[in-house]
C-alpha cells in the first residue's frame, strides 16, 4: 500500500516555483504594489484571503472568471492586461482638446492645500443662484 501512495505522489506533476508566478500573478502584484495595496488589503476587497491572493501572485492557483473581473475592477486594469493580451493596464479616457490646456492645472488641484480651496470653488459654482 505505501508503494503505491508514493507511486501516485510520484506521478503527480510538479510546478516550478521560482516566485515569478504566472502572467497573471506577476502583472497582478505589480499593479497591487503600483495602486499601494498589500496582499491583505487586496483579499479584503475580493473577499479573499492574503495566502489565496499570494497563491495567485506566486502561480500556484489562477483566479477563475469572477475573480478574474474583480481583480480587474479593483485593480483598475482591463482583464485583458491581466491575461497578458492588453499592452497597457489600463486605457485613460481621451481628453478634450479643449480641455487640455487645464491639465496642468488639475496636477496643482491635487496637491492638499490647493484641495480645499478648489472645493470651496466648486460649490460656488454648482450653487444655485
Amino acid at each position: 500500500m505505501r508503494y503505491l501512495i508514493f507511486m501516485e505522489k510520484q506521478q503527480s506533476p510538479k510546478r516550478k516555483m521560482d516566485g515569478s508566478g504566472g502572467r497573471i500573478g506577476s502583472r497582478m502584484a505589480q499593479r497591487r504594489k503600483e495602486l499601494g495595496l498589500s496582499q491583505a488589503n487586496l483579499g479584503k476587497v475580493l473577499g479573499l484571503s492574503s495566502k489565496a491572493v499570494c497563491n495567485y501572485e506566486v502561480g500556484r492557483r489562477e483566479p477563475d472568471m469572477d475573480t478574474l473581473a474583480k481583480l480587474a475592477k479593483n485593480l483598475k486594469c482591463s482583464a485583458d492586461w491581466l491575461l497578458g493580451t492588453g499592452e497597457a493596464p489600463f486605457s485613460p479616457p481621451a481628453v478634450p482638446e479643449w480641455l487640455r490646456p487645464l491639465m496642468g492645472d488639475l496636477e496643482e488641484i491635487r496637491k492638499p492645500e490647493k484641495r480645499k480651496a478648489f472645493k470651496s470653488f466648486v460649490k460656488i459654482l454648482t450653487k444655485e443662484v
